[in-house]
């Protein structure tokens, strides 16, 4: 069996889920056994010349070229450690050996400042028995990942992994070696990755935090200093109704601001305590601190140390203000605050201030012709009206105020407004009543004499009826209101309904070659005549019909007509009544061609049908058996025929309706 040998690449992949933080510390590789039991080489034969020999019965002498590399990326091979050791002679070598080798014998230590996650190791075995020409023992290729755990996170700091790889290309000729691989973590950081720091959550008097998926500390909400394991509370002094009115202590406690108490709240209680008496105030406290001042007292800012008074001014409470300690004093025009000012101040007045007298309480009571004793009676006795007697409203001071289209206070507004016009609006003018007057030609003074003056007619003054705004409305067949509709509708034409323009009163004009404008001049123009200019006579409309021995109405009948017994044959006329001669030819001769056509294809049919039965003989001709000695076919007789040929040489003695149906 083939040996299988491959050089080791051993790939320690600490897989994580983390991302890489700074971190230290320490990657040994420490070998414990190399074995050949078969002292062969790459190419399975003996190390030493054993000629004659079944098995090989010497050792070789085995060099180890070590390659330690950060990662397994090409740029970085054997960038950690790249060795070659002293020669062994020995296949069987426990770690460490009688040999002594420094490097093999000890671990090889490899120090990052951040573990990426990976080492690779390659380790090719030689024989050096010519050291000009060593030859290769063992090329170790397996790949393989291992993944290093740790025992207990909370105490170790060193992970160890024990890993042999074996050559098996053939079992009788199979190689070892077996290795341990440590990581060890820096202070503070945990294996295997050395990336993630040593934390336990706390939330006592000793720390007040949970753990990133890194080890990092995260304070708890309210606590801060992750140096200090969260142990100061969170403060933020702050001095307002939301928040509180407070400062922190250096542990983060919250010290009460003047007038504020109970830290666990935040601060936001007042600092009060219940009085009664004039100097302190007169109040209660609620649970927050608040003053609630007793009956009869007001303003909590003063320690309710001013009096219940509410501003009035009506004839119920009273007229007066309130000064800062709730003191009453009257309003101006009212007497004794003892009776909340009820009493009015009254001197009897009639001029531009005032017209009024004064009752025993000091009430005002307004003359004649004045009201509203609020205003001093100020105001003029005035009441609306919209009748016979006036047309007014009243003002606030009592003024009169005429109503639209009325005028003249002085007269209680019973004057019209009238204000002579003569557009569009109207056409009137005014009497002195202010009653409208309608100008000539115009009627109707209750719509401003907008309606014209307007009466039918229909003749030669006019053709109009009168709409109800007086507007004149032209009768049938007549147009031109503007002119009293004397102008007649005329729309001009050139068509199979007429031949004609328009005068400027409407009258039919005939178009030249038309006549009979009654007729919307449909009737052409046309005046007999036998001369050398014509030879026709004329019809009611206008048409022209030829004299005997003469033709072509279009041309004036100017064209002989050579077949008439009363005209000499003329060679230089053209006999335009022929041409029904022309038709009857053309008809027969289509009718001929289309014989001769029907003819050839028929003849051609039947050609084609003879051509084919001849074949058909033939062929049954030599199909018939050969009876004679030499070779010849006797004769087809009547009785010999194949059926399908007599029945074909009948169909083709048969008329032309059987030969059609011949298949």
């Amino acid at each position: 069996m083939k040996i299988k040998i491959s050089v080791l690449v051993v790939v320690i992949c600490v897989l994580t889920k983390f991302q890489l933080i700074r971190a230290s510390g320490k990657a040994s590789i420490l070998f414990r056994e190399y074995s050949n039991p078969s002292y062969t080489k790459l190419d399975m034969k003996c190390c030493s010349n054993n000629a004659g020999a079944s098995f090989c019965r010497f050792h070789c002498y085995s060099v180890f070229k070590i390659c330690i590399s950060n990662g397994l990326e090409p740029s970085k091979k054997c960038d950690v450690i790249d060795y070659r050791t002293k020669m062994f002679q020995e296949d069987d070598i426990w770690f460490p050996s009688n040999l002594r080798d420094t490097v093999m014998d000890y671990p090889f230590n490899y120090t990052f400042q951040k573990w990426q996650g990976s080492l690779g190791i390659s380790i090719d075995v030689y024989d050096s028995h010519d050291a000009n020409n060593p030859l290769l023992i063992a090329d170790f290729r397996d790949k393989e990942e291992l993944s290093a755990q740790a025992i207990n996170e909370a105490t170790t700091k060193l992970v160890t992994i024990k890993k042999e790889l074996i050559d098996r290309r053939r079992d009788d000729f199979s190689k070892l070696i077996s290795f341990n691989v440590r990581i060890t973590c820096d202070g503070g950081f945990l294996p295997p990755d050395c990336e993630r720091k040593f934390c336990q959550p706390l939330d006592n008097e000793i720390g007040h935090y949970t753990c990133s998926p890194l080890g990092d500390k995260i304070c708890l909400d309210g606590w801060v200093d992750v140096k200090t394991n969260c142990t100061i509370k969170y403060c933020v002094p702050h001095q307002d109704d939301v928040i509180g009115h407070y400062n922190c202590s250096k542990m983060g406690e919250k010290l009460c601001l003047d007038g504020w108490e109970k830290p666990k709240q935040n601060c936001t209680v007042k600092y009060c305590r219940p009085q009664n008496d004039n100097v302190n105030g007169h109040y209660n406290c609620t649970a927050k601190g608040n003053k609630i001042c007793l009956d009869g007292w007001v303003n909590q800012t003063r320690n309710c140390l001013v009096k219940y008074c509410i501003p009035q001014n009506d004839n119920i409470n009273g007229h007066y203000s309130c000064d800062e300690l709730g003191e009453k004093s009257c309003l101006p025009g009212w007497l004794n605050k003892t009776l909340n000012c009820i009493m009015r101040f009254c001197e009897p007045k009639n001029d531009d201030s005032g017209h009024y007298e004064c009752s025993n309480l000091g009430e005002k009571i307004c003359l004649s012709g004045w009201v509203n004793e609020t205003s001093d009676c100020t105001i003029k006795f005035c009441e609306p009206t919209d009748d016979v007697t006036g047309h007014y409203s009243c003002s606030p001071k009592g003024d009169k105020i005429c109503l639209h289209d009325w005028v003249d206070e002085a007269s209680n507004c019973t004057i019209k407004f009238c204000e002579p016009i003569n557009n569009e609006y109207g056409h009137y003018s005014c009497l002195p009543n202010g009653e409208k007057q309608c100008l000539e030609n115009w009627l109707n003074e209750a719509s401003n004499c907008t309606i014209k003056y307007c009466v039918p007619h229909d003749n030669s003054s006019g053709h109009y009826n009168c709409s109800l705004k007086g507007e004149k409305i032209c009768l049938e067949g007549w147009m031109n209101e503007t002119l009293n509709c004397i102008v007649k509708y005329c729309l001009s034409k050139d068509n199979e309904f007429g031949h004609y323009t328009c005068s400027r009163l409407g009258d039919k004009i005939c178009l030249d070659g038309w006549i009979n404008e009654t007729m919307d001049c449909t009737i052409k123009f046309c005046e007999a005549r036998d001369d050398e200019g014509g030879h026709y006579a004329c019809t009611k409309m206008g048409d022209k019909v030829c004299l005997d021995g003469w033709m072509v109405e279009e041309r004036g009948c100017t064209v002989a007509n050579r077949t008439s017994p009363y005209t000499a044959p003329s060679h230089d006329s053209t006999d335009d009544n022929s041409w029904w001669i022309y038709i009857i030819i053309g008809v027969a001769a289509l009718l001929l061609l289309i014989i001769i056509v029907f003819t050839l294809l028929y003849c051609r049919k039947r050609k084609r049908l003879y051509k084919t039965l001849s074949e058909e003989v033939i062929n049954l001709n030599q199909d018939e058996p050969d009876y004679g000695s030499r070779g010849f076919k006797l004769p087809i007789t009547e009785s010999h025929h194949h059926p399908s040929l007599t029945a074909k040489k009948e169909m083709f003695n048969h008329d032309d309706v059987q030969f059609s149906t011949f298949k």
